[in-house]
């Protein structure tokens, strides 16, 4: 067995540099039907465009779905401008500016910022130098079709939308299991990504994060999964489906995918 595994490898590296940006690798640590699906898709996959453009990439998913994660490796890559839009918002109330002092009336009061203020601070962002030239990757706007509608009316209509797709009672279970170091910052999750040995005796300072109590999680995941449908029929034929049920390295895969060349409607579902 060692023997033919050693020789495998060494013709692998030989074909890998035959085949080049032609081969596909598909991580076969999974359920079948998911590696069968990504095959698939993959074969079903019109050739990449040659013609230039800049990403405009918008994440929809459940709170807990992995799309700053998924911004974050993106941005990484491909030198793309990651953009919250809370911690915009946030940003823009520190800042003091006109708007968002006029923000900080609702953020204070805990209530929604209203759209044409949103949409206004990400004109702003989304039309600066960087974004222009390297593209964007948004997420947490829109979440619903009024808001998906004003962001296509204000000349920020995306190219790439992309669903990452995870079970309601997932995304429960991640956002219960998040905490926060309170002295770096840093996150973790207790299933996925525990603290290290040690800080958990530690209460002061790993903490759950704000806003993370089981009624306004509820909340939170009960919004999307209300809009959910209407923003799917918003965007159509535009939208690219990714299931984000799976380990990181392969939803980045499948992210990956659907911005860099066209896809069919539906991918790794």
């Amino acid at each position: 067995m060692k023997a033919s595994l050693r020789e495998y490898h060494h013709h692998f590296v030989a074909l890998k540099n035959i085949y080049g940006d032609l081969m596909t690798t598909i991580n076969t640590d999974q359920p079948l039907t998911d590696v069968f699906s990504q095959a698939l898709c993959r074969l079903n996959r019109p050739p990449r465009t040659v013609a230039m453009w800049t990403p405009r990439v918008v994440l929809l998913g459940y709170s807990g779905c992995g799309r700053k994660t998924m911004a974050q490796m993106l941005a990484k890559k491909y030198e793309l401008v990651s953009v919250h839009c809370g911690t915009l918002i946030r940003t823009e109330v520190l800042k003091g500016s006109k708007l968002g002092r006029a923000m900080s009336t609702y953020t204070e009061a805990r209530l929604p910022v209203p759209d044409p203020m949103v949409i206004k601070m990400l004109k702003l962002r989304l039309t600066e130098v960087d974004c222009t030239l390297k593209g964007w990757v948004l997420y947490g706007f829109p979440r619903s079709w009024i808001q998906a509608e004003l962001l296509d009316s204000a000349d920020l209509e995306p190219n790439r939308i992309i669903v990452l797709n995870i079970p309601h009672s997932e995304a429960a279970v991640r956002l219960t299991g998040r905490r926060v170091d309170a002295v770096t910052g840093e996150t973790y999750h207790l299933c996925h990504k525990p603290p290290p040995e040690g800080l958990m005796d530690q209460p002061k300072r790993i903490g759950i994060r704000p806003r993370t109590s089981d009624c306004e999680i509820s909340t939170k995941l009960s919004r999307f999964a209300a809009q959910r449908d209407e923003l799917m029929k918003f965007y159509g034929s535009r939208l690219s489906q990714v299931n984000a049920d799976r380990d990181i390295p392969t939803v980045f895969e499948s992210v990956e995918a659907a911005i860099t060349k066209p896809l069919p409607y539906q991918t790794d579902s």
